[in-house]
């Protein structure tokens, strides 16, 4: 009798799940935020045209707002940015103003920081102002960070201030 208890109660909750409907599980959408910056929608205050952006093999889309004449940021250097980034809606998560010291530092390319960031501020030249659109996958992927959500889409414009 006691072999035969864990198969009875085996069959009786694989039949629980039974309902005898053949309709599909509706999936329910947790997140608002869509993985492709192609297909989202962005709040007008961003003044995102996706049309007029250079989209990479990765999935970044950049946007020179203002070329800069200065040194030219690349792997191996140092970088000193302001910055400012949004979600999609336009809620902004971070930004370096009233902050000390109110600039953000980071090696190029050491994984110091998110992809889209490495590969988005690569070529910039110092006095420039680029608008960066990073996909999750170049950002904080499925999982989020802080309060950015998940497969969040986020929106930065970064002044490059000083290479060395």
């Amino acid at each position: 009798m006691r072999a035969v208890r864990p198969v009875l109660l085996a069959a009786a909750v694989l039949l629980a799940g039974c309902n005898g409907s053949n309709s599909e599980p509706t999936a329910v959408d947790t997140n608002v935020y869509t993985a492709d910056p192609a297909t989202s929608s962005y709040a007008s205050s961003l003044n995102v045209n996706l049309s007029t952006m250079t989209k990479t093999p990765s999935g970044l889309y950049y946007k020179d707002l203002v070329t800069g004449t200065g040194a030219t940021a690349a792997a191996g250097f140092t970088v000193r940015v302001t910055y400012s980034g949004r979600l999609v809606n336009g809620d902004l998560f971070d930004t370096t103003d009233g902050k000390v010291p109110g600039y953000f530092e980071f090696l190029l390319n050491a994984g110091k920081v998110i992809k889209g960031w490495d590969e988005g501020v690569q070529g910039m030249k110092v006095g420039g102002k680029r608008q960066l659109v990073i996909p999750p996958s170049l950002a904080y992927g499925e999982t989020g960070s802080g309060s950015v959500p998940g497969n969040a889409i986020l929106v930065f414009e970064v002044p490059l201030l000083q290479v060395r």
